[in-house]
């Protein structure tokens, strides 16, 4: 069985066949590029690398596969993971928050698990929830911090 997806390739205008470029691959695709949408990668990685921000590098940006023939009758359909809301589904899996934010709130602080072992991370939280816009808000400094030397 194969699956088809849309895809778009930005390459920047400082890119040159000379010299090797970095690369990033988007899923999502569509809307991570859309000059005129919210988060607008393509415009935001010509302009860091144009700063010396971030170094020359292509963007491979790819959507979901494409629809399929899919029973919509919410009795022959199963969900595991994050499916959205609007998706009911026999044997839905989706998590379910139940006492878990009130036993983080009587737990003692901890350190990251990231933290602990090493690793070079950075948590970014903002009040934009899981949405374009704030992605679109964080980019340019989180590919800085990505990039950086």
């Amino acid at each position: 069985m194969t699956t088809d997806h849309r895809y778009w390739v930005h390459v920047p205008a400082q890119y040159t066949e000379s010299e090797a470029a970095a690369l990033m691959v988007f899923q999502d695709g569509w809307l991570y590029l859309d000059p005129e949408g919210e988060i607008r990668a393509g415009v935001v990685f010509d302009d860091l690398i144009e700063r010396g921000e971030m170094p020359v590098t292509i963007g491979v940006f790819v959507d979901p596969a494409q629809d399929r023939n899919l029973e919509y009758d919410a009795a022959d359909r199963g969900a595991a993971g994050e499916a959205p809301a609007d998706l009911p589904a026999r044997g839905d899996a989706r998590p379910r928050l139940g006492p878990g934010p009130k036993l983080v709130r009587r737990q003692p602080a901890r350190r990251a698990a990231l933290a602990d072992r090493g690793y070079d991370f950075r948590l970014t939280i903002g009040d934009g929830g899981h949405d374009l816009r704030h992605t679109g808000d964080v980019l340019p400094d989180a590919l800085r911090w990505l990039w950086r030397r």
